[in-house]
């Protein structure tokens, strides 16, 4: 039976040798070099942040509709579509816009500091221009002059109005998302040519139309702008753009936020080593998410291609630094972790002298006494002869 002392004196030996061993298992320049690796990174995501954030009119939503990936049709569903969310004639003002122009209201009586006569005056102008917008959009919108290819080849001006236009555009967009999903390949033959011209007259119907959007919404900025006083005129412009409430908020809006500012906290505590490790998992988290929506595929762009194998490679840098503690050889974690006094607890308590027990010896164990026996006589076999 092992001696009750001997347990707790190997216990604490093993994990002083642990300690000792964790400690000279990687070489100092292999340290600094992972921390470089750490704070390039670091830099890298904090910028991108900060140039977002400096940015008011930035969206993500031109880098997820042309997702190609394996979750771009997640994506697709997630965010929907800014413009033709703006201009689906439904039962009154589309949602998406009417929530946007309610947000401005808020805003500019909040920033105006309207009294309560104003107030009254500038929500009948706005529900004025909720009504005219509604009108116009089952009318079928604004004409407009867009050019238009015949079957023989020739181009010719045609007045097309808002509602025919907005037809067209999600025809394209249709054909758009046919050809990533089904034809692209690196035997796609002529499907990029195509795909280029779709999203060249794409992208022209989709300016058409968010400038029918801005023109309902300078209508209702001239309407309101009309029941302030003059000392009122005089006040600094109402900044834009005007966000939402958070619980007005649509999916697009919350990546936009949560995009800008993960970057940002993200690139901080990469930077002065706090919180290193879930910071490293939360950027190449990230990474994942936009590699996932446009991959480096071999059809795409070669400029498209080199992003996607960036992504990658500092999505696997991220990977492997959350395997070190990079953070406490420099940074914020080093410095919680020498002030924590448990850590002092454990480390005297593993290196505090203990005394052995000896072993005692083990008796030898008695042999069991032999009575003498008499030899076994095997009687002779009779003879014949006897």
């Amino acid at each position: 039976m092992r001696p009750e002392g001997l347990g707790r004196y190997k216990g604490r030996e093993t994990q002083a040798r642990l300690i000792q061993t964790s400690k000279n298992t990687m070489h100092w320049s292999t340290r600094v070099f992972l921390v470089l690796l750490r704070l390039v990174i670091g830099w890298h995501f904090l910028f991108a942040g900060r140039e977002k954030l400096d940015t008011p009119n930035w969206t993500s939503e031109p880098y997820l509709r042309g997702a190609v990936g394996p979750a771009a049709g997640c994506y697709r569903g997630l965010i929907g579509d800014s413009v033709t969310d703006r201009l689906t004639p439904g039962d009154g003002l589309p949602p998406e816009l009417r929530k946007d122009w309610q947000a401005y209201l808020d805003a500019f009586i909040s920033h105006y500091q309207l009294d309560e006569e104003q107030k009254q005056l500038a929500q009948t102008k706005f529900d004025q221009r909720v009504s005219a917008t509604a009108s116009w959009l089952s009318q079928g919108g604004t004409e407009r002059k867009v050019k238009k290819v015949l079957a023989n080849g020739s181009t010719v001006e045609m007045e097309v109005r808002t509602e025919s236009r907005l037809r067209e555009y999600l025809d394209k967009r249709q054909q758009i998302w046919d050809i990533q999903d089904k034809e692209l390949s690196v035997f796609s033959g002529g499907a990029p040519a195509r795909l280029g011209i779709l999203k060249g007259d794409a992208d022209r119907l989709r300016t058409d139309l968010r400038a029918d959007i801005d023109e309902q919404t300078a209508e209702l900025k001239k309407a309101l702008a009309s029941v302030l006083t003059s000392e009122q005129q005089k006040m600094e412009p109402l900044p834009e753009p005007v966000q939402r409430r958070w619980s007005e908020r649509n999916p697009l809006q919350w990546i936009d936020w949560l995009t800008r500012w993960g970057l940002t906290v993200i690139g901080a505590c990469l930077l002065l080593g706090l919180l290193t490790r879930l910071a490293c998992l939360g950027g190449a988290g990230f990474l994942l998410l936009v590699v996932a929506a446009i991959p480096p595929l071999l059809w795409l762009s070669p400029d498209i291609q080199m992003d996607g194998y960036k992504n990658i490679l500092e999505m696997l840098a991220l990977f492997a630094l959350a395997t070190t503690r990079s953070g406490r050889w420099f940074g914020v974690d080093g410095l919680i972790q020498f002030l924590n006094p448990f850590r002092w607890r454990r480390r005297a308590a593993a290196e505090a002298p203990v005394e052995r027990t000896p072993t005692p010896h083990a008796q030898p164990r008695p042999q069991p006494t032999t009575r003498p026996t008499a030899t076994a006589t095997t009687p002779k076999p009779r003879s014949w002869r006897d």
